[in-house]
């Protein structure tokens, strides 16, 4: 990712368009010593190529990670939606 900054502005220079979206995540990874860690956290946003999680808890760089996004069920949101 690359990023530049102009008269202390930060500008957004990913090519695909980030979607604000805040729902819970799980997700699970091993850790140094092979165990299995699991964790929580929430989105950011997301896009064709990612997801921005927040979470207190930190996988290892390089760390393989099962990720569940925890979405709402539309219908209960907005009836006829689909």
């Amino acid at each position: 990712m690359k990023a530049a900054f102009a008269y202390d502005k930060f500008i957004e220079m990913r090519r695909n368009r980030r979607f604000p979206l805040h729902v819970p995540v799980r997700f699970a990874h091993a850790s140094h010593t092979g165990s299995l860690q699991n964790g929580e956290g929430s989105t950011r946003d997301i896009s064709g190529f990612g997801i921005y999680v927040q979470s207190n808890a930190l996988p290892s760089v390089g760390a393989l990670i099962q990720l569940d996004v925890l979405l709402p069920n539309l219908e209960d949101l907005a009836p006829g939606m689909r």
